[in-house]
């Protein structure tokens, strides 16, 4: 297990946090895009971030992800639709494969797997049709 410290902004400090880390050709959140961006499962926190290479730190994309099983989210290609406002594009089939596979394995033995994770996030969606690159980068 990959440990990668992240950098809290506010408080200056550096985090040392149990992560396993993909890179990505893009990451879409809503109508905002990253390029090069990586995904990072943080197993203390149960959720998957984002990191940008430009900025410090990483942006929550999705909590409780020891609820999700990965069952219905399929690569199409090189991409894979994590919710209705976040979609990858890991460059190739097999990397998104893989990814699908660390988040099965991050699953909750013995916990119902949520019917789609896309129902978790409700609230987020109006941020999401919204959220545009500048809004993160300041």
């Amino acid at each position: 297990q990959a440990f990668r410290a992240l950098s809290s902004p506010a408080r200056g400090t550096l985090v040392a946090m149990p992560s396993h880390i993909f890179k990505t050709e893009s990451v879409s959140f809503g109508e905002a895009t990253w390029t090069k961006a990586m995904l990072g499962f943080n197993d203390t926190a149960d959720c998957l971030n984002m990191l940008i290479k430009q900025r410090v730190g990483a942006l929550e994309l999705v909590s409780n992800v020891r609820r999700m099983d990965g069952t219905d989210l399929r690569p199409e290609g090189g991409q894979l639709r994590i919710t209705p406002h976040i979609v990858v594009d890991f460059g190739s089939e097999e990397q998104a494969r893989a990814f699908v596979s660390a988040l099965a394995a991050r699953a909750e033995p013995g916990t119902p797997p949520k019917t789609s994770p896309r129902k978790s996030e409700p609230a987020m969606a109006p941020l999401a049709k919204k959220l545009k690159v500048g809004d993160l980068l300041g």
